[in-house]
């Protein structure tokens, strides 16, 4: 978080301040990190609240907005079911028309592979997967 700060606030050179000047300024950025962190920051430790709310007195009417929110958010959600091996097989067969006889299972899930979160790790997994390390 320091760092954050520090970027944000960053004056122009800070390698020119002087040593009194940076002492100033450090001073700034963590007083602002400081404030941000108490008043800004919802702590998963209390709940999604921020230290100041619990402080302040407010922090069970927060983590109620909060509750409901989450829960009116889980009601909008739709399931959906993973796919299945027929399911592969209508998307090789029309998403790759002409390529069917060339493209390899392999090749398919490498290029699924990349609609997915964190492709590369995917991708590392299936090697290992296919190639038995």
């Amino acid at each position: 978080m320091f760092y954050n700060v520090w970027a944000k606030l960053k004056v122009k050179d800070v390698a020119k301040l002087e040593e009194k000047e940076l002492l100033v300024y450090v001073q700034r950025v963590i007083n602002e990190t400081i404030r941000r962190m108490n008043k800004e920051i919802p702590r998963p430790g209390l709940k999604g609240v921020t230290s100041a709310d619990v402080l302040k007195g407010i922090a069970w009417e927060k983590r109620e907005i909060n509750r409901k929110y989450l829960e009116k958010e889980k009601e909008k959600k739709e399931v959906i079911e993973p796919w299945n091996r027929n399911d592969w097989g209508f998307v090789k067969k029309h998403l790759f028309k002409g390529t069917i006889g060339t493209i390899s299972n392999f090749e398919l899930m490498t290029k699924f592979c990349f609609f997915l979160k964190r492709p590369l790790r995917k991708l590392a997994n299936l090697e290992c997967e296919v190639l038995g390390n």
